[in-house]
């Protein structure tokens, strides 16, 4: 609950301390004193306000706003204290002090137990601590989104909730996955055709490096030569190895003249003459290998015909697909045959992916079966306690609860398949319709504050603010307005704004918002009423009047209808 609210320099308020009960307070005014300020604040506090650069009190500095909420020992203490370790602040605590300051220039600072905070921290904890209403949301049960979450609510689903919408995050995940690998597809499978081409013509040509090409060309050009090389050949045999005038022939007789001479003239063995003598013959003798080996080779037209078709069907290949020499053939064979295990693993991935989808999708549709046993119960049991309560106002409404559950394709969203629909009906005889269709100002207060009351009873909500949801309302739906949110009071603490008598006579604690100007200069204050203070504000909110002895004593009697002595 908020036990105190520290506003200074925030609009026309200068410093004000609000001291709040744990159930139904009242703040009530004359038009214009500030108390719609009060809410401001609250919404400022928790980085709702859209007028930030507007709030500072003229001829201040700074505004800031700062709260002490206690927030027990039960589940909302859990989570509270669990947000607050995810930020490393200090917990353990029954109470937490949330703190914002804003400056002329329009920077703000967060801090919760004195401690610096961002906005994200302090808009979670609103969700668990506050809940604001204004004047027009009575009718956030006119869309089907709203009346869901409040069946949902009143059901306890939060649990299944959570699990199905963490499926749904998933299964949106799986289907943007398969949605960009099925874009890619018709890319992918003119990719896979295109790359078949080049790897199967690749493949053909039996080519596996740059060398190859180089062999294919020498060994052609050979064939291509044979007669020729062989007639260069037997000459150089000739040279080489014929038995009047070869060169072997004349080193032999040449090596023989050095060894008679190293014998009889050692300065031209030093001169090793001999030793290069023999060397040449060496070599020469391994040229005469050579040669002979080369005049061994034959003309084979078979092998010169494969050999220029096969140079044919590279330079065909190469000029086919753009590429300019036999490297470049090579890098897009192996890119080719790249891309085709990629477009392989592409059709897996896919195939696992749908797979995975039908299990989520299993898994999504359980979750949903037990969301919708949960909600066909609760929604019998809540139609009969909405009924039951508006009977109190002497009248027999019809109220009902559609449910239809969707198929998977056409409901499925982060809220199961289910589409709900409140039915309504406030005359008797007439077939209940849509409450968005056919229910008044009056009615939807009334409804509203009848689902509040049932989801209420069944939990804690932290403290609910209602600025003047009463609006445009009297009557008997005035005091029905005021007994509901008594009763939600007991479960909730309950901070009502109202200009109406019989919701302001409920309050167990009343608040008086008004202004005053001292040295020119505009104050909004507020006086916690007693007793005889309170009789007379009631009387102003009844009339006008606050000093005939008719109005005071109509004000008494409301109050001690409502089980007050005064």
């Amino acid at each position: 609950m908020l036990k105190k609210l520290y506003i200074n320099n925030f609009a026309t308020i200068d410093s004000l301390v609000l001291e709040f009960g744990r159930n139904l307070n009242i703040l009530s005014g004359e038009t214009g004193a500030g108390k719609s300020i009060i809410i401001e604040s609250v919404n400022f506090l928790f980085g709702k306000s859209k007028n930030v650069g507007n709030v500072i009190r003229t001829g201040e500095n700074e505004a800031y706003i700062s709260c002490i909420f206690d927030i027990g020992e039960g589940e909302a203490y859990k989570i509270i204290n669990s947000i607050l370790e995810e930020c490393g602040i200090g917990t353990g605590d029954d109470e937490i002090l949330i703190k914002r300051t804003v400056s002329l220039s329009g920077k703000s600072k967060y801090f919760i137990n004195n401690e610096p905070a961002n906005k994200t921290v302090i808009e979670k904890l609103s969700e668990i601590l506050i809940n604001i209403f204004g004047q027009n949301d009575k009718r956030f049960l006119i869309s089907n989104e709203s009346q869901l979450a409040f069946l949902d609510e009143y059901a306890g689903n939060q649990a299944l909730l959570s699990d199905i919408k963490q499926l749904y995050r998933e299964i949106n995940e799986i289907n943007e996955q398969l949605n960009e690998l099925y874009k890619k597809a018709e890319d992918i499978s003119k990719i896979k055709t295109i790359n078949s081409y080049i790897i199967s013509d690749a493949e053909r040509l039996e080519i596996s490096s740059e060398k190859d090409e180089e062999d294919i060309k020498d060994e052609l050009t050979r064939l291509e030569n044979i007669n020729k090389i062989k007639e260069i050949v037997s000459a150089a045999s000739d040279l080489t190895d014929n038995e009047e005038t070869g060169i072997l022939k004349n080193l032999n007789m040449l090596i023989s003249l050095f060894e008679k001479l190293e014998i009889i003239d050692p300065q031209f063995k030093k001169a090793h003459n001999l030793k290069n003598a023999f060397e040449a013959k060496l070599l020469m003798e391994d040229i005469s290998a050579a040669l002979e080996k080369r005049s061994s080779f034959d003309y084979d037209e078979e092998r010169l015909n494969i050999l220029r078709n096969k140079l044919d069907l590279l330079i065909t290949v190469e000029n086919k697909y753009g590429f300019k020499n036999i490297k470049e053939l090579l890098e897009g064979f192996q890119k080719a045959k790249n891309e085709i295990y990629d477009a392989n693993l592409t059709d897996e991935k896919i195939a696992e992916l749908k797979n995975k989808l039908e299990e989520k999708k299993i898994e999504y549709l359980n979750i949903d079966k037990k969301l919708l046993k949960n909600r066909t119960e609760a929604s019998k049991k809540l139609a009969e306690e909405i009924t039951e309560e508006l009977s109190f106002l002497g009248i027999k409404p019809v109220f009902a609860i559609n449910i239809e559950q969707l198929n998977f394709d056409k409901g499925y969203s982060e809220t199961g398949l289910a589409k709900i629909v409140f039915l309504f009906s406030a005359n008797p005889g007439e077939e209940p319709k849509p409450l968005s269709m056919i229910a008044s100002g009056g009615e939807l207060s009334r409804v509203s504050l009848c689902m509040l009351k049932a989801v209420n009873s069944k939990k804690n909500a932290g403290c609910l603010i209602f600025d003047e949801i009463d609006s445009g309302i009297g009557g008997e739906v005035g005091d029905f307005i005021g007994d509901a949110l008594k009763k939600i009071s007991e479960h909730s603490q309950v901070i009502c704004i109202t200009h109406l008598a019989q919701v302001a006579s409920c309050g167990q604690k009343h608040l008086f918002v008004y202004k005053t100007v001292k040295n020119g200069r505009t104050y909004t204050l507020i006086k916690d009423l007693d007793i005889t203070e309170r009789i007379v504000e009631i009387a102003r909110m009844l009339s006008g009047d606050t000093e005939s002895e008719a109005s005071l004593a109509h004000s008494k009697e409301i109050l001690k209808k409502k089980g007050f002595v005064v």
